[in-house]
């Protein structure tokens, strides 16, 4: 049996923020003496929408303890791809 050569080539690659999609916020609700509440607040398109959320619950229940979650889609780009750095320098 013959062994077979494999060339495998390497690439490098960077991670980025897609921006064409929109990133989610969500809430949900940790409080509660014996056992978490778990209420979920809908996925929404900005952070002060889940805060929101956040504070009609406490005015709701009372609770105070949340877990926020920020979910953004990324993709993978060789590092070639990238655009370079821009930097505005300021001076004072």
């Amino acid at each position: 049996m013959s062994e077979l050569a494999r060339l495998y080539r390497w690439e490098t690659f960077s991670t980025r923020q897609d921006l064409a999609v929109m990133p989610e916020y969500n809430a949900v609700c940790v409080s509660g003496a014996d056992k978490a509440c778990l209420a979920k607040s809908p996925t929404c398109g900005h952070a002060e929408d889940a805060d929101d959320w956040m504070r009609a619950h406490l005015r709701e229940t009372g609770h105070v303890h949340f877990r926020r979650v920020f979910t953004d889609f990324a993709e993978l780009l060789e590092t070639d791809q990238l655009e370079p750095a821009r930097v505005k320098r300021v001076r004072a």
